[in-house]
């Protein structure tokens, strides 16, 4: 519903930027399965925050570093019988998640730039995660660039992914 940032540069090689947000959904599904019909209910509600920093202060070098964090106070998931008026699943639920990271652009001369970088993120519902990322970027000509990625990424299933499971599937 909104979001708020600042962007600064406070010297000549930094430059730094927060975030502030806030959203939410309601939703609500009306279904048929195999005869029987069913209502699905979510509400969402979360605030995240944000802030990073770049630096070029290392000739060749653009250093970023950052931190994330997001609450979700609402992520509610109900399925009803509208029949019988039983909920086949009555889920309440909140989470929140914390994530930082660094990476580093180096570089080499004008046809050539390396990546390294990695990044750490925990998960109230969910064990912690590190994954790294690595890059070689090659410009091989005016309109030729060669690239070779290495990297990994996780996200944690989402409230419908761990909660929902339909009473008669």
């Amino acid at each position: 519903l909104f979001s708020l940032f600042y962007q600064n540069h406070p010297g000549e090689h930094l430059n730094v930027f927060t975030r502030l947000s806030h959203g939410q959904y309601d939703f609500q599904g009306n279904y048929i399965y195999t005869g029987s019909q069913s209502r699905d209910d979510g509400i969402g509600r979360w605030w995240n925050m944000e802030a990073r920093v770049i630096s070029i202060a290392i000739e060749n070098h653009k250093l970023l570093t950052g931190i994330e964090y997001q609450w979700n106070p609402r992520q509610d998931q109900y399925a009803l019988d509208p029949g019988s008026g039983v909920y086949s699943l009555n889920a309440p639920s909140t989470s929140h998640s914390s994530g930082i990271y660094i990476q580093d652009e180096i570089t080499w001369n004008d046809s050539l730039i390396f990546n390294i970088g990695v990044r750490h993120d925990r998960y109230n519902i969910q064990e912690t995660h590190t994954t790294p990322r690595l890059s070689a970027i090659y410009k091989a000509g005016a309109h030729t660039t060669l690239k070779a990625l290495y990297g990994s990424a996780f996200r944690a299933p989402n409230v419908h992914e761990r909660l929902y499971f339909p009473a008669n599937p």
